[in-house]
């Protein structure tokens, strides 16, 4: 046995080639696994990181805490570190411009809750005593304050109230415009603070809030002052077990807890098991996907090196060498080729995630300005991944080498020196190919088909190794579909970031803001929004699902009823805006004329019985199609302010839109809105000038221009990059790692179908030697070839596109248990597969050609190991 091993040894060494495209099969199927786990681990760790920098490194908060509570809280075992915070007071002061948001918020915090908290300093330092105090930088910029570090302020600090009761951060400022509601201020006492830092917005201060959150240092128990914790747990799992614990032992409104939701699901602990069950399951899916490609590849590998050694091992056969010792001998040949195999493929994985996350960095830091703030993406080598994988690859490595070495025990020596089980010919009419194929491709193509059919296993292999990449990049597109779809309900792809307030303004008025905006550096689209409300009959037009998420009666509707209808919103946004839209959903301008495209996407939660938490579900409200003509109502104001039908008009359906305008423009409204010309418009007309709206790269900017032609626009100006800078980086982010993870899949796929064309291409070198010697021209060859491939392409998309097509669906079930919508068919990656896959073998097989041109003919037939 030993000496077989020896010569299993020599005979490697002596047919290099063959080992080591053996030997970058398995790297590569090895390079797939490490990279899958390097990426999420190393995604995974800068999230948590980028949650911890910008809104702290905590599990929970718990708001008015008694003495007894915060003792209970300081002695429990599951708590690991614990932070201190009470609030001095409201500050009201004339430097703040800002008529919504007149006050400072002065927040005491001790050392643990201001390191929890995720304070970042733009300034100075971090206050050491309670005479010390950072201010956030917003209140220099919205707040249009003059302080600088240095500064000593003293304010007279004090309490929020109305009818008797005391305001927070929750409570905007009431300031008796809107109605009624007039808020008192109250002042306590005067406080003296120096300005020693400034900081970014608090992530725990609310957009709507009345005050500018300061920070000072908490040294001691303050009387009177309501006192905040926050909290860390040894085992961050327990999180929101321990929150009931808390409730129950100690008396504590849930109101007054706020658990780190976004830190606990970086870290995949999520609040509802249907969460954690759906994402349980994708993961499983990808995996098992992932390690079924792996092990189908390593098995390719060896099945081809088995075809080449056939003869050989046949040999060994007939001078003695028992089934046993040959088993054990290509066994051997596994060890050996794993234990150069998988740490190469260690390698290789972590090298393209390296360069994959610093191709990105460099685009998320390029310009000077972070496209996403606090986010590094960081290599993370998880040593636990590295050992699963080193596992995997072990396991498949044996499974993947038992059956070929199994295979070659029972080969009969004769059998395997004449290579009868790889070149069957069973009988002459079995080997026939049909008329047509004799007259498109000529006898080059009848030689392929024939050859294809003696030697199927040969090319099995290759046709194998290309029906995984489809299903592999079909079911992984699926998947970053399905994640994509239930992340951005929570982080809507927004365009815009801009809107100016238009109503009761003139057009006139409204053009030269527009012409202000498009002249200023940085803006991309500019939509003027045109807006005309009209009623329909739902029980015409609506769908079923519609009726019953708005509790629509149809007994109410009819022409013996009174009742008005529904409302619906028909909308411009501007030539250039309106004809970008077109394109984006596939419409042509043409198609569009006097016709109206229909946007009516809504969501809603829907909880069922016997699982916790809610799962979404997308529906359309009406029940038109592209064609289709709709009966509409214009309304007027009658006697006692009631709505009153003013007449009659048909509009037409050009065709129906997937996705709204601009990103999300009317995502959400609950409404169907259908989108037309501004010519269509103004035939309709009765129309209200409603919005001016803005994308652009710098909202400052261009707020700034805007005022240059009336500086009383600050009430109508609505500014999203300061509300939801966080959720337009989470998009960011979300699409950098979906997309990023198909790149990689994508790439070693690719990877994978080169290497196993190129190897069975290698190993057929004496036949293509042979063919040469009895007179086939090069010409003839490459028209064999090409026939081949189309072969190859055509085979493993007949197999390959159904069964991503059924993976694609089940991925989608799964998803349905937290966010369900309409099945989309899978249309884009089939057909990026169908280019792919013929693209990938053509260029490789003329690869292959290339290489085998050089050969000289009788040398190559001569041998028999390449």
């Amino acid at each position: 046995m030993k000496m077989l091993n020896e010569i299993t040894i020599k005979n490697m060494k002596k047919n290099r080639k063959r080992s080591i495209v053996t030997i970058l099969g398995i790297s590569l199927s090895v390079a797939l696994i490490c990279a899958v786990t390097t990426f999420v681990s190393s995604f995974q760790t800068s999230m948590v990181n980028r949650v911890k920098a910008k809104e702290g490194d905590y599990h929970m908060t718990i708001s008015s805490v008694t003495n007894e509570q915060l003792q209970y809280l300081k002695e429990n075992v599951q708590v690991e570190k614990i932070g201190i915070s009470q609030t001095i007071g409201y500050a009201k002061t004339e430097e703040l411009k800002n008529e919504d948001k007149p006050y400072l918020s002065i927040e005491a915090l001790d050392e643990m809750d201001i390191q929890s908290k995720g304070i970042t300093l733009t300034q100075g330092r971090l206050p050491q005593n309670d005479q010390e105090i950072v201010i956030p930088e917003h209140t220099l910029q919205n707040g249009e304050a003059k302080w600088k570090v240095g500064d000593t302020l003293t304010l007279p600090v004090g309490e929020r109230t109305i009818e008797g009761e005391n305001l927070n951060q929750h409570n905007p400022y009431l300031d008796g415009k809107d109605d009624d509601s007039l808020e008192t201020f109250t002042a306590k006492e005067t406080k003296t603070y120096q300005i020693v830092g400034i900081m970014e917005r608090p992530s725990f201060e609310n957009y709507s809030a009345p005050g500018y959150t300061a920070i000072t240092k908490w040294e001691k128990p303050l009387a009177g002052k309501t006192t905040s914790v926050t909290l860390s747990l040894k085992k961050p799992k327990e999180v929101y077990s321990f929150v009931k614990d808390i409730e129950k032992n100690l008396g504590i409104l849930g109101e007054n807890i706020d658990t780190h939701d976004s830190l606990l699901a970086q870290e995949g602990i999520f609040k509802s098991d249907r969460t954690n069950e759906t994402i349980a399951v994708l993961a499983l899916i990808v995996i098992a996907i992932i390690i079924f490609t792996s092990a189908f590849v390593i098995r390719n590998s060896f099945t081809i090196s088995l075809t080449e050694k056939t003869r050989e091992l046949g040999m060994l056969a007939s001078i003695g060498a028992t089934a046993k010792q040959i088993r054990n001998s290509i066994l051997w040949e596994g060890v050996i080729l794993g234990v150069i195999s998988v740490p190469l493929g260690f390698f290789l994985g972590i090298l393209a995630i390296g360069i994959v996350l610093m191709i990105v960095n460099s685009i998320i830091q390029g310009g000077g300005t972070p496209l996403v703030d606090h986010f590094d993406l960081t290599l993370v080598v998880s040593w636990q991944a590295i050992a699963v994988s080193a596992i995997l690859s072990a396991i498949m490595i044996f499974i993947s080498s038992l059956r070929p070495a199994i295979r070659a025990s029972k080969i009969a020596p004769i059998d395997a020196i004449r290579e009868n089980k790889d070149i069957n010919i069973k009988n002459r009419k079995k080997l026939k190919t049909s008329q047509w194929l004799g007259r498109i491709f000529g006898v080059e193509g009848e030689i392929a088909s024939k050859n294809f059919k003696r030697s199927k296993r040969k090319y099995r292999t290759t046709i194998f190794s290309i029906f995984l990449s489809i299903i592999l990049f079909i079911s992984m597109n699926s998947v970053v579909d399905n994640v994509f779809g239930f992340s951005s309900l929570e982080f809507q792809d927004r365009k815009y970031n801009l809107t100016v307030n238009l109503y009761e303004k003139t057009e006139e008025y409204a053009q030269q803001l527009t012409e202000q905006a498009k002249q200023t550096e940085g803006v991309k689209q500019v939509a003027l929004e045109k807006r005309k409300s009209v009623i329909i009959d739902p029980s015409k037009y609506y769908t079923p699902e519609a009726i019953e998420q708005k509790g629509i009666s149809l007994k109410n509707y009819g022409e013996q009823s009174n009742t008005v209808g529904e409302n619906l919103q028909i909308v411009s946004l501007g030539n250039d805006v309106y004809q970008s839209y077109l394109k984006e959903v596939g419409i042509s301008v043409e198609e569009a004329k006097g016709k109206a495209v229909l946007y009516d996407t809504n969501i809603y939660y829907q909880q069922e019985e016997g699982k916790d938490g809610s799962k979404r579900v997308s529906y359309e409200i009406l029940n038109l199609e592209k064609g289709d003509t709709m009966t509409y109502e214009t309304t007027a104001t009658g006697e006692q302010d009631q709505a009153v039908t003013t007449g009659k008009k048909e509009i037409t359906i050009a065709g129906r839109a997937d996705k709204p305008p601009m990103g999300a423009l009317y995502s959400g409204y609950n409404i169907a809105v259908l989108i037309v010309s501004d010519q269509m418009m103004k035939e309709l007309g009765d129309y209200t000038l409603s919005k001016m709206i803005i994308e652009c790269d710098n909202t400052a900017k261009v707020k700034e221009e805007l005022y240059k032609i009336d500086t009383g626009l600050k009430e109508d100006i609505f500014d999203y990059d300061e509300q939801n800078q966080s959720e337009q980086s989470m998009v960011l982010i979300i699409s950098i790692f979906l997309y990023g993870f198909i790149a990689v899949i994508s790439v070693i796929g690719v990877t994978n179908v080169f290497n196993t064309i190129t190897t069975n291409m290698a190993l057929r070198n004496r036949e293509f030697a042979i063919l040469k010697s009895i007179g086939m021209t090069q010409k003839e060859f490459r028209k064999m070839i090409h026939f081949e491939s189309l072969l190859y392409g055509t085979k493993a998309l007949v197999f390959g596109l159904p069964i991503g097509v059924l993976l694609s669906y089940g991925i989608y079930k799964v998803t349905t248990n937290i966010y369900e919508t309409p099945y989309r068919f899978p249309w884009g990656p089939i057909a990026i597969s169908i280019v792919f896959v013929f693209a990938i073998i053509f260029i490789t097989m003329r690869y292959s050609m290339k290489k085998t041109e050089g050969l000289n003919t009788i040398d190559t037939i001569r041998q028999e190991n390449n």
